[in-house]
């Protein structure tokens, strides 16, 4: 079950990651005006969708170090059994 987990999770991020960047070239290309109205938004309509592009990434790295960083905690602190067979120490 842990496996079939960590496959869905994986596929989920990596089509969130090609979602992030296809994502703006696909709403300029569908929403890119025929004509022009007098005013042209599209210069700053694609730095909004950059600047959109560079959030979700960096979002994307400080989640993943998060995660990394949670997941060499949980394993260093719940690692460790007692094992019946070891002598207790003098300091213990």
């Amino acid at each position: 079950m842990a496996r079939f987990l960590s496959l869905v999770l994986a596929c989920a991020l990596a089509c969130a990651v090609i979602a992030t960047y296809l994502a703006p070239r696909v709403i300029s290309a569908l929403f890119t005006p025929p004509v022009s109205f007098g005013t042209n938004c599209e210069p700053a309509a694609d730095w909004a969708m950059q600047k959109m592009v560079s959030s979700q990434s960096g979002g994307l790295l400080v989640g993943a170090l998060f995660g990394a960083v949670m997941m060499i905690f949980m394993k260093s602190r719940g690692g460790r059994k007692a094992n019946p067979n070891d002598k207790p120490t003098a300091g213990a």
